[in-house]
């Protein structure tokens, strides 16, 4: 074989073999984002749950189970 075409050989295959990596590169980085936003959305959830949690201990959000009073309405006067 012509040492040309090992050398052309070699330099096709350190091209696609830099392309691949870049590829990899990507989908790594790709993947990282979505995991990043996967624990942000989870903390947004559990901040979102604690709040309302404090929001019912504390009375602010009524959880039923209190008092319950009867409301009564009067007829409105007849137009005259």
């Amino acid at each position: 074989m012509d040492p040309r075409d090992d050398e052309a050989q070699r330099t096709m295959e350190q091209h696609a073999l830099r392309n691949v990596r870049g590829l990899v590169d990507n989908l790594e980085k790709s993947e990282a984002a979505a995991r990043l936003l996967q624990k942000r959305l989870m903390l947004g959830i559990v901040a979102a749950v604690v709040v309302l949690g404090l929001l019912a201990a504390t009375g602010v959000i009524p959880l039923g189970g209190g008092e319950q009073r009867e409301l009564v309405v009067k007829p409105a006067a007849p137009a005259r």
